[in-house]
Parts: C-alpha cells; sequence; structure tokens
C-alpha cells in the first residue's frame, strides 16, 4: 500500500511511527480573506515574525483574483486567544498597519485548520506500506513538487518491486535510499529554528530582522530551488548581523546565539506541552 494521507496522517499513526517522532507543535491555522492591502512590493508571499508579543506568524499570499488576498494567521498555541482581536492589531496596531489602511475583510471566507508538527519521518515503510507526500514531512510544506516526485517515485519503486516479484522493503529499497539522501540534504529544522518565535519579543524581532542588508525570500516549500539561495542569504545576514548585535546588545546577542544551537525539541518543549499529539486512534 502507497498511504498519501496529509500531514496528520492516521496511517503514519496506527502503524506506530508517531510514539517515536520528536513532537515540536500543535499549529492552528486561520486564514481570512481580504481586500485592498497595499504592500509596498510585488511579493507574491510576504512572510512577517510577530515574536512572542503575540505568539503568532502571519503570511500575506496574493490571490489569483485581482486585489484579493489570504491572510494566514498561524500559533503554535492552540489556545492562543481571540483571533479577531489578533487580526485588528495587525491591521491596525502594528508597524504594518499602514498596508492595512484601505483593507476589507470578507468574514463568509473565513478558514481554518489544525495540525500537529513532528519530525519528518526518515524511514516512511513499515508492515508493507509505503508513507509519501506531506504524511513523511513535519508540516503541509513538502509543497506540489515535493508532493508528485515522491508521489511518482514511489508508484515507480512499488511498480519494480511487484513486476520482480519482491513485495517487501527490499523491493522499494530504491526509494527508501533515496529519502534517505533527501533528508540528510534538507535541514528540517532551519524553518524553526531561525524563526524565533520562541525566544524573542517583537521589538527584538524587529530589531534583529532589521539589521539585516537585504531582505531574505519567504520560502515553506521543501523542493523549492530557492532553498539554497535562501539558506545562503540568511546565512550571510546571520555573519554580518550578529557582530552588530554583539555590539549593541549583547543580552540579545547571547539570548539569538543560544537558540541557534539548542536542539530543537529543547526549543519548543513548551508549545509541545501546550499541544494535543495524536497518540492514538480508534478504527471502527
Amino acid at each position: 500500500m502507497i498511504a498519501a494521507d496529509g500531514v496528520n496522517s492516521l496511517a503514519a499513526n496506527m502503524l506506530g511511527f508517531n510514539k517515536k517522532r520528536k513532537f515540536l507543535a500543535t499549529v492552528v491555522d486561520i486564514t481570512k480573506r481580504v481586500s485592498g492591502i497595499e504592500l509596498p512590493a510585488e511579493d507574491d508571499h510576504v512572510h512577517i515574525m510577530s515574536g512572542t508579543t503575540n505568539n503568532m506568524v502571519f503570511c500575506i499570499c496574493r490571490r489569483a483574483v485581482e486585489n484579493e488576498f489570504n491572510l494566514d494567521l498561524v500559533s503554535t498555541y492552540p489556545h492562543v486567544g481571540n483571533w479577531d482581536k489578533k487580526t485588528d492589531y495587525i491591521m491596525r496596531e502594528s508597524r504594518f498597519a499602514p498596508w492595512f489602511k484601505n483593507a476589507r475583510i470578507d468574514e463568509t471566507k473565513t478558514t481554518c485548520c489544525i495540525l500537529n508538527v513532528y519530525e519528518p519521518i526518515f524511514k516512511p515503510y513499515r508492515d508493507n506500506v509505503l508513507l509519501v507526500g506531506d504524511a513523511i514531512w513535519y508540516s503541509p510544506a513538502i509543497g506540489i513538487p515535493g508532493a508528485i516526485t515522491t508521489g511518482a517515485k514511489s508508484a515507480n519503486a512499488v511498480t519494480i518491486a511487484l513486476n520482480e516479484g519482491k513485495v517487501n522493503e527490499e523491493g522499494i529499497a530504491s526509494y527508501l535510499e533515496w529519502w534517505e539522501k533527501v533528508t540528510h540534504q534538507f535541514d528540517w529544522t532551519i524553518p524553526w529554528r531561525r524563526a524565533f518565535l520562541e525566544t524573542l519579543t517583537e521589538e527584538e524581532i524587529n530589531y534583529f530582522l532589521g539589521r539585516f542588508p537585504k531582505t531574505i525570500p519567504f520560502l515553506i516549500q521543501t523542493f523549492d530551488l530557492r532553498m539554497y539561495s535562501t539558506i545562503r542569504d540568511m546565512d550571510e545576514g546571520l555573519a554580518k548581523v550578529m557582530p552588530v548585535v554583539e555590539k549593541e546588545r549583547p543580552e540579545l546577542f547571547a539570548k539569538i546565539k543560544k537558540f541557534l544551537s539548542t536542539p530543537i525539541d529543547e526549543i519548543y518543549a513548551e508549545t509541545a506541552k501546550a499541544g494535543f499529539p495524536n497518540r492514538s486512534v480508534k478504527v471502527r
């Protein structure tokens, strides 16, 4: 069987994959349809981290319809509070308020979801079930290219296994070897480690990111070819910014340095406690 049932995969949970996976957080995602946002640049996707003041991240995604956007609010704390109030803060009080001076929300188009964030599944095979797509990643961020790639490669591997009469792990060894290389190539902790959401205040984030010589492109999809340039830009920016921060704000420098070197499960220990991982599933 090939299982591709998404980031909250029931197949992965029932097969016991989640028992030993590192659990980081239960993420709440609220998306509001907004018109009239005036962005400072024609970027398709703007991603801003708001820090511990509001415990959330928000994204602005352009829609195919002219002058329409999705305002996406995300928090690693499922009981974060009143989302309408947080939306109003972004649009009326935050440093980004000028973008929303002529904006209007279509309340009939609001959507939401909840997902659990685990580390990736490094060996996605058990009991003759092969997991692919978002089911093997840490969030719904493997993207369409990744979904197509894992789907095509897994189907090809299973077809060969059937033709050769090896309906077992040996038959799909080529796929498992490929996926192992992928997980070694892409450091899944980077977006979570560099978000600073769990350690810096909104003021500290604004100060720190304001020192970067250029804007770092938003990136979430694992197989996005910009992965390498984004990581390079971030590393180059850190090399220039950290000495300035060390001189101007040594306490903040120490906080960031510790954050970048701390194991990912320790960083998100509090969000893991606040979350509710799918530890068991009853099937009728």
